[in-house]
């Protein structure tokens, strides 16, 4: 009876010891500080903002795109619970300071919003974005230069307009003289560009490269600051030890799987919606089939011709017949022919509209190049500075020839529009004159300029005149090795005249009627030397006869050129 009882006390025992070390178990967790351990049940304040379509809500209020999906992603693999916490920029940045949020998703990094926002970063960058100028279609920027007294839209909290290398304190750097218009939003950068409020705005090249259709804008070559994105922690959290690392831990682990959630977001946020060039395009196609019906018809043309030669001592009914023949062959070829142009015309039409695809990335090569030259990511040595400035320039000679093409393919696909309206003539010659000086110095060639006192301002398109102007000028300071180049302007009661007048290598008179022509150059041994596109000054003359004017050339061979245009002093 004993030892049942004492067994009995041993049981009860061993039942009361699992039931105390049950309880301590469950107490343990509620005794701990917040957010111990490794983070599982955490609760993470996740600060956000509207910035479609890398952080936004959708139409159910829920907040999604690129951020949200990394963020569930880790939280899901870390056991975190997930608070959004909504406002602007700003107040995400502040809350950041006052440690109301644990993470600020979407934040450049920037020294200067360390000290300012008391803030740290995680050390893996999520992904790299930069700046670029967008213009309105009336602007025409090509460098920092082109921003010389034009007004520029930004918004004031992005790094790209205050930061240490953004738009305020590069023009500032080059000396430029601009007005700056504050926005509250990329969104009213794009939208003050587009209703022409502003000559240019400033944003980020994603933000730029989704939006840029549908504020009828057009992005230049002009891209600055690099910057990466990453998250953004206020200093001195409790829980920074926790979410830095596990955070760098898993964006080095995404980015590292190709089918991983980061670039799954990527494909659904960045990338949908990107027209894709199809590898045979349908003018293409059409081309093909026509140059075919042409051989086709042009072989037969050639047997029925050749039946008439071993026919020519047939009598006059035989040749009426071979006549006939011959009239339908040629009404075949005229046919061939009409199809040939509208084919023709097709291509210019798809060339036209291709303008974006082929100019971005040689616009992005010329805009980093500078950035490198520049020196403002760190300082090179002679040999890395020759071979940026190689690439700069063959970047350019590129950039200048598809320029040209897609301007002739404008012309001919009627697609090219002229801006009638009244401008400053002398002004804007002196422009062009000031655009080809550097050239014209480093050649030893002087420039004159003689504009009649009577020269006042005109009604026509100031953008094509000064392109007609500065080709003439830059064409005569290419062709002459030495001597001058000089430009003079007269006018009379019905029209404009402009000459350019250079000591250069001049024209045979046997080639002068190749000159307006497309695609042709003259064929000699001194002018084989010289880069060009053989479009310039075809391009120059489909613009005067848009414009309503003349152009014509007089030249001596070895002694120089004068190219003269005319242009009425009223455009109707």
């Amino acid at each position: 009876m004993k030892k049942d009882r004492f067994q009995r006390l041993a049981l009860i025992a061993t039942i009361a010891g699992l039931i105390s070390i049950s309880f301590c178990m469950a107490l343990i967790p509620r005794l701990l500080p917040t957010n111990a351990g490794q983070g599982d049940g955490l609760h993470v304040r996740v600060g956000v903002y509207e910035n479609a379509p890398k952080v936004f809500t959708d139409e159910n209020g829920d907040w999604v795109g690129f951020w949200p999906d990394i963020v569930e992603y880790m939280a899901g693999e870390e056991g975190w619970i997930i608070e959004y916490v909504e406002g602007n920029f700003t107040e995400g940045l502040n809350r950041v300071k006052n440690k109301t949020i644990d993470i600020m998703v979407d934040v450049a990094f920037a020294e200067e919003r360390i000290t300012q926002y008391n803030c740290c970063f995680n050390n893996v960058s999520v992904f790299t974005n930069w700046g670029v100028v967008y213009a309105n279609d009336k602007v025409r920027i090509h460098d920092f230069g082109d921003l010389n007294n034009t007004k520029i839209a930004v918004w004031g909290d992005s790094i790209h307009t205050t930061g240490a290398y953004g738009i305020r304190n590069l023009t500032g750097y080059f000396g430029l003289n601009c007005t700056y218009l504050n926005a509250s939003s990329y969104t009213q950068v794009l939208e003050m560009v587009g209703n022409k409020t502003a000559d240019a705005g400033v944003v980020n090249r994603l933000f730029g490269l989704l939006n840029k259709d549908k504020y009828d804008v057009v992005e230049t070559s002009v891209t600055f600051n690099p910057s990466e994105l990453k998250f953004a922690f206020p200093n001195g959290s409790a829980v920074n030890d926790i979410l830095i690392p596990r955070i760098d831990y898993h964006i080095n682990a995404l980015q590292a799987d190709g089918d991983s959630i980061y670039y799954q977001s990527i494909n659904r946020y960045f990338l949908s919606g990107v027209p894709v060039i199809e590898v045979i395009p349908d003018w293409l196609i059409a081309l093909i089939i026509t140059v075919t019906i042409v051989g086709i018809v042009s072989i037969t043309m050639s047997i029925k011709l050749k039946r008439n030669v071993d026919q020519k001592n047939a009598t006059i009914d035989e040749r009426d017949q071979i006549e006939d023949r011959l009239r339908t062959v040629l009404g075949e070829l005229s046919i061939a022919k009409e199809a040939a142009e509208e084919s023709d015309r097709l291509k210019s039409a798809f060339l036209a509209t291709m303008s974006h695809e082929l100019r971005t990335p040689l616009n992005s090569i010329i805009g980093f190049t500078g950035i490198l030259q520049q020196e403002m990511v760190g300082p090179l040595n002679d040999e890395q500075k020759k071979q940026l400035g190689m690439v700069r320039n063959s970047s350019s000679h590129l950039l200048n020839l598809i320029n040209d093409v897609l301007d002739l393919s404008k012309i001919e696909a009627g697609q090219m529009k002229t801006v009638i309206e009244t401008f400053d003539l002398c002004a804007s010659i002196e422009k062009c004159v000031r655009t080809v000086q550097p050239q014209a110095d480093k050649k030893g060639i002087a420039t004159e300029v003689d504009i009649e006192p009577c020269v006042g301002p005109i009604t026509s398109d100031q953008r094509r005149v000064e392109q007609i102007i500065l080709n003439l000028l830059s064409n005569a300071v290419k062709f002459t090795e030495k001597g001058k180049v000089r430009i003079e302007c007269l006018v009379d009661e019905a029209s404009v005249s402009i000459r350019v007048i250079d000591t250069g290598i001049g024209i045979k008179k046997t080639d002068a009627d190749k000159l307006f022509k497309p695609f042709r150059q003259i064929d000699t041994n001194i002018t084989r030397k010289y880069e060009g596109t053989g479009l310039g000054l075809s391009i120059c003359k489909k613009l005067i006869d848009m414009l309503g004017g003349n152009i014509w050339v007089e030249s001596e061979f070895g002694k120089g050129s004068t190219f003269a245009f005319t242009l009425p002093v009223v455009k109707g």
